[in-house]
This record gives C-alpha cells, structure tokens and sequence, in this order.
C-alpha cells in the first residue's frame, strides 16, 4: 500500500523539518513555499492532504482551495493561521476542501497526527457504502458547526479584549450611528463630557457632545460637519482652532480631537467614530513654558538693558549738571548787569564799569558756557532718546501675547530684538542688519517672532564667546538678515562662532537639549523657537554650521498666515 502524499506549502523550515522527520516514512512529505507551486504538483502527482500556513503566498486561499478542487477534488486541505477569517473559512468550506484547522499553539507531532487522521477519514469515507456515508456527512457537518462554535468563541474572545481595551484607553471614544444618535461611549468620554452611559446611548450627538467656537464660543450648527471641517483644516496644514466642548456641569473644556466614518454593509456611511481628549491644561502648560521662556530671556536680559540704560542716563545727569552750573553762572552776570543797569539810569556808564563787568564774565566762565551749552544740551536729547528707544524696544518685547495674528513688520521686530539685546553682543560682536526694506507686512505674533530672534541672536553670541573669549582682543559678526521668496519671507541669523558638531545637529531643537555648562541653559530656547515657527507659522527652520567656521540659522514664514479653518460654521 503506498504512502499518503502530503504537500507542505509555505511551513517555518524547522516546524516541516520536524513533520518530515517524525512521519518516520508514513508518508511522502513535498515542500513547497508557494500557492502556485502546490498546483503544479498537483498536476503530476496524486495527493492526498495539503497542509499550508496562512496566509498562502501569490494568491488569495480562496483561489487556491478552488483551484485544488479543480485540480484533484479529493484532495483536502488542513490550514495552519494565527487568526481567523470567518468569511474565508466559510468559502473555503463549502468549496468542500478544508479538513482541518490549526490555532496556536501547535506542536508539528499533534498537527502530523491530525493530518494522518484526516486521510484516514477520508479513504474511510471512499471506501464505505452510501449509508456510511450519509452518516460520515453527517459527522462533517458536525465538525464545521464544532469549527464553526470554535470560531465563534474565538471572535468573542477578540470583542471582549476589545471592549476592555476601548473602556481602558486614556481617550475619550464615542460611537454614533447613521442617524447622529451614540451607541457606544467609553470610561474616559464619560469622564470628560460629564455624561455616563445610560444617559448617552441611544442619545442624539449634539445633546451629549455639545461643541462650540473656542474663539467665539458661538455652538457649531453640526457637530459632525465641523469635526471635518477642523479635521480636513489639519491635514492640510493649516492653524486651527481646537473646539470647546461643554460638559454636563456647563464647564467649558478645549479638546483635541479627530473623526472617521463608519462603513456599513452597502458602502454607506453607517455612523461616526469621534475619538477625543481634554487638552486645557496641556495648551495651559504649553502657555505657561512659552511665558517662562520669554521671562527667563527677559531676566537674562534685565541687567545689560540695566546698564545700557545707565550709561545715558549718567552723562544726561552729567550734562545736567554742567547746565545747572552754567545756569547759575549766568544767573551771577546776568544780576550784575542788571544792577548796573538799574545804578545808572540817566547815567554814563564808565568804562571802568564795563572792565568790571567783563571781568565777571570771564571769571564764571561765560565765553566757555556758550561754547559748550549747546553740545550739552545735545549729548542730552540723544541719551534720552537712546533710553526711549531701550524702553520702547522693552515694553515690544515683553508685551502680553495676543493669541491672534495680525499684520507685523518683520524689519522693525527684529530691530526691537537688536536694541534690547545689545549688552549681550556687544563686547564679542558687532551687528550686521542686511533688512529688505521693501519687505511685505506678515500676518503672525510679532513678539513670539521676536522672541526667537532673541534666542538666535544670545546664542550666536555665546558661540562667538567660545571661538574667541573675552579678554583676548577679538570680536565676531552676527549677520541678520531678510529678504522675500515667493509667497514667503525668510530670516537669516549668521554668525562666526564655533559651530555645532555634525553628529548633534539633529539634536538641537529637541527639548532640554544643550551643550550649555549649568546655569547657562535650559535647553528649551530652540526647542521653543521650532514650536513657534513650525507649529503656530506654517514656516520652517533648519541649520548649517560647521565647526570652528560659525552656524547659519533659516527662518521661513508664509506671508498670509491667516487661521482660516476650523470654526465650523456655515
């Protein structure tokens, strides 16, 4: 009696090598690693089983049961799969060629054993009368409902993990039908709208998930159209509003989140998944590390804005001085003629009166007041013009963020950025501004651009430090400069210092990185300034440094940087 004749189609090499080697000559063992392959040998040899591990290369299972049926119909078919199909399964089944099915785990000795029982079976069924075989039908049909109640526990297996994954997650999930009313709304959706689940399912969206404009806080006319609106604004990469959403308490909470159709069985939308989370203290602590940034570089900045300031103030008060005196000077000649004056009315006056008179004049200096007067009075309408200048440059910067961008000029912030940082270049560098000054207006947060300038240009000047330290006589070049391509404007901040190696160039926008000794950085200043002009501009910022020449930063920023998506409204 010959052997049975197995195909081994697309089996882990040592799960077919341990079949092989524990069918100890019961049967012919032929492997294979493809659906087509199988075939072709089914074309010049009889075969009793084929035993394939899903999915089967180059060709679907369904095709290759039919095909197999075509081929040998009395060849079977035992599947090894990790998991289960139950549409494949059923096709595959009433094309009368599945016999077996294995799920993990396996062992190749049970799955070998099986095998040679299913042949056994089979030749058994060839080989009895009708009514055997009426009752061997029967037996297969018990075998599928088994392997059908088999699948079913197993797809409720899979539900039940999901469920609990779903009432598990962190964010809130809600499930409506094709109507807009919940059926599903899971632990952290209750937890944030305030609603528990007796009171949401079977609810209308609106009256549960009640959204609205954070920046007017005017209710959007459909939740689900706006959730598309705001979702189709983000993927194209436009500056959105984040909704409000009210909570059953009337507590109004921002949240981020995103919506995807549910297909139903004739490719109509059969409802909506909305998967959402509380972002109010994350856009709250994003708020709050921006302020912190802008007041940890403003206190940096307090003492050389302290010191520029000063240094006009003290030859103003030096000048003030000298006035003050020549003032009273003048006060004492002044008197002296008008005493004389008032002595010789009616009278000649001597020249020996006029000798006197003179006299004075020379000893309070009067020739030399009037020469100097005027210098004085200069020197002092520039230093108060120098400390408008510090001020108002000040009160720019450290002005209050509007969330709304608005019309800004880029030359002018950048100035603002150069006057209030002068005492922290000054003694290693000297400013170059190459400004277009045919540059269009931009709509952005002029004082979070300016910020990053700030940023750029303190760490130019601590990269020029390093290259040439104080006390050594040499002095750098930062370079700012702007100018407009296209659509966009760009900002270079240039310098000569001592460059960033290649290998963390890729590093130094992460948060908290720094090559910084301690106390002399935090590591956020980059990190901030790629969170500005990436995220809230729509521009982009890159580097190019090398070591020991100096590093070149690129700002670009689109000039119409309107938000306009994301309201939702109609």
């Amino acid at each position: 009696m010959s052997h049975p004749v197995f195909i081994l189609v697309n089996l882990n090499p040592d799960f077919a090598q341990k079949i092989i080697l524990d069918c100890q000559g019961q049967t012919t063992n032929l492997l294979v690693e493809s659906g087509r392959a199988a075939l072709d040998l089914l074309e010049q040899t009889p075969v009793d089983l084929i035993l394939a591990t899903l999915p089967v290369p180059d060709m679907s299972i369904e095709e290759f049961s039919r095909r197999t049926r075509e081929t040998q119909p009395c060849t079977v078919i035992a599947l090894l799969t990790e998991t289960v199909d139950l549409g494949i399964l059923s096709t595959v089944t009433n094309q009368g060629t599945l016999r077996g099915l294995f799920l993990p785990p396996w062992t190749p000795e049970a799955v070998f054993r099986k095998c040679i029982d299913i042949v056994d079976e089979e030749k058994t069924k060839a080989g009895i009368m009708a009514a055997d075989q009426i009752m061997l039908s029967n037996q297969d049909l018990e075998r599928e409902v088994r392997l059908r109640l088999t699948i079913q526990d197993l797809l409720q297996t899979e539900k039940d993990l999901l469920s609990t994954t779903l009432m598990s997650i962190g964010e809130g999930v809600i499930v409506t039908d094709d109507q807009e009313c919940i059926i599903l709304i899971n632990k952290a959706a209750e937890l944030i709208t305030g609603y528990n689940a007796l009171e949401a399912v079977q609810s209308p969206l609106h009256s549960i998930f009640r959204l609205s404009d954070s920046a007017t806080l005017k209710p959007f006319d459909n939740e689900i159209e706006a959730l598309f609106e705001i979702d189709h604004a983000e993927k194209a990469g436009k500056n959105v509003h984040h909704p409000t959403l009210q909570t059953k308490n009337g507590r109004r909470i921002l949240i981020a989140c995103n919506i995807t159709p549910r297909s139903s069985e004739h490719d109509h939308t059969g409802g909506y998944v909305i998967i959402f989370q509380d972002i109010t203290e994350k856009q709250k602590n994003e708020a709050q590390t921006a302020l912190s940034q802008k007041m940890e570089a403003i206190g940096q900045l307090a003492a050389g804005i302290a010191h520029e300031i000063n240094t006009p103030i003290q030859y103003i008060g030096d000048n003030l001085r000298f006035l003050s005196k020549a003032f009273s000077r003048y006060s004492e000649t002044l008197d002296a003629y008008q005493l004389l004056a008032a002595e010789h009315v009616g009278k000649v006056v001597t020249q020996e009166n006029v000798s006197r008179l003179e006299e004075l004049g020379r000893n309070n200096k009067i020739p030399r007041y009037i020469q100097e007067i005027p210098t004085a009075i200069g020197e002092a309408l520039d230093g108060i013009e120098r400390v408008r200048k510090i001020v108002l440059a000040m009160r720019e910067f450290s002005h209050p963020s509007e969330r709304e961008k608005k019309l800004a000029d880029i030359n002018h912030g950048i100035e603002t950025t150069v006057t209030i940082s002068r005492n922290e270049w000054k003694y290693c560098a000297d400013v170059e501004l190459n400004l277009d000054h045919e540059l269009p207006l931009i709509i952005c947060q002029i004082d979070e651009i300016n910020q990053v300038i700030l940023n750029m240009i303190v760490n130019a000047a601590q990269a020029i430090q390093e290259k040439f330290p104080v006390g050594s006589g040499l002095k750098g070049k930062i370079t700012i400069s702007t100018f407009q391509r296209d659509s966009n404007i760009s900002i270079t901040v240039e310098d000569c210092g001592a460059g960033i190696p290649a290998e963390i160039q890729d590093r130094i926008f992460d948060p908290f990185f720094t090559t910084k000794g301690i106390g002399r950085g935090t590591g956020q200043g980059l990190s901030v300034a790629q969170n500005i002009i990436v995220k809230k501009h729509r521009g982009a910022i890159s580097v190019d440094s090398k070591v020991g020449e100096g590093t070149k930063f690129t700002i670009s920023l689109p000039i119409d940087n309107e938000e306009d998506g994301g309201n939702g409204n109609k």
